[in-house]
C-alpha cells in the first residue's frame, strides 16, 4: 500500500511540475524538477523494502 501512496504522490508532484512550467520562479522550478527526478528512485526503493 505504501508503494501506491508514493505513486499517487508522484502523480501529484508531476502535475505541480507541469503547472510550474509557466511560473516565473526558475529556482522553485529547478527544485521541483530535481525532486521529481529523484522520486521514482525513492518509490522503487520503498516498494522493495
Amino acid at each position: 500500500m505504501r508503494g501506491v501512496a508514493v505513486f499517487q504522490h508522484n502523480l501529484q508532484t508531476e502535475s505541480e511540475l507541469i503547472a510550474s512550467l509557466s511560473a516565473p520562479d526558475s529556482a522553485a522550478f529547478i527544485r521541483k524538477v530535481q525532486l521529481w527526478a529523484y522520486q521514482p528512485t525513492f518509490a522503487w526503493s520503498a516498494c522493495m523494502k
